[in-house]
């Protein structure tokens, strides 16, 4: 008996510091998007889009545009970057969309964004929210 609770000891510290480990990895610090910044499918698709090239009749859209309503939608942990390609990134955020059906009923709806942008489209959430460096 007491050789399982130290097993059972041991794998709660393997669980504990594995899980302390992605704790440390989620200390980025949260970005949100600047107003009027373009979120597309893959980086090229990015670079046409400022090129001015977009997308035709026959082609499916790849890129939107983030409005001011967006961005006040934006649940925390708000944008977080996935991957960097050279000066672009991949990010993913959450939007929340409520709807009121009735006075007591209404329905929420949890929309994840994922795109490419431009890194310079990226503000520190701290930053933006107090208008003071972050230490």
């Amino acid at each position: 008996m007491k050789a399982l609770r130290n097993v059972t000891f041991v794998l709660a510290m393997v669980v504990g510091s594995g899980t302390a480990a992605v704790a440390v990895e989620d200390e980025t610090p949260a970005h949100m998007l600047q107003t009027g910044a373009w979120l597309c499918t893959s980086p090229d698709a990015y670079d046409r889009r400022m090129a001015g090239s977009g997308a035709t009749g026959d082609e499916p859209v790849q890129c939107q545009s983030i409005s001011q309503d967006l961005l006040e939608d934006m649940m925390a942990p708000f944008v977080r970057v996935e991957e960097t390609n050279g000066d672009h990134v991949l990010v993913n955020f959450v939007i929340e969309d409520y709807n009121r059906i009735e006075l007591l009923h209404g329905s929420v709806t949890h929309l994840r964004y994922r795109g490419w942008t431009a890194a310079d489209n990226l503000r520190n959430y701290y930053e933006w929210l107090t208008g003071q460096p972050q230490d």
